[in-house]
């Protein structure tokens, strides 16, 4: 939440005897399969399409973005 609400990774609070690495790591692999429940949302003309594609949005920045 604090993520794509736009707060620096550095002042989010991580649970204890997690490293940045491995919160980077889970956040990539959220922002994954939010972009594959996107895909299959459009292809399924569902109306959580318009949530999940903001979700996506508002995760993609930094180090969390696309990669083609």
């Amino acid at each position: 939440y604090r993520w794509s609400s736009g707060e620096a990774l550095d002042k989010i609070p991580l649970p204890a005897n997690v490293d940045i690495g491995d919160a980077v790591k889970a956040m990539k692999a959220l922002y994954s399969l939010l972009r594959q429940l996107e895909f299959a949302l459009r292809q399924a003309k569902s109306p959580l399409l318009d949530s999940v594609t903001r979700a996506v949005i508002l995760m993609e920045r930094d180090v969390i973005k696309r990669t083609y």
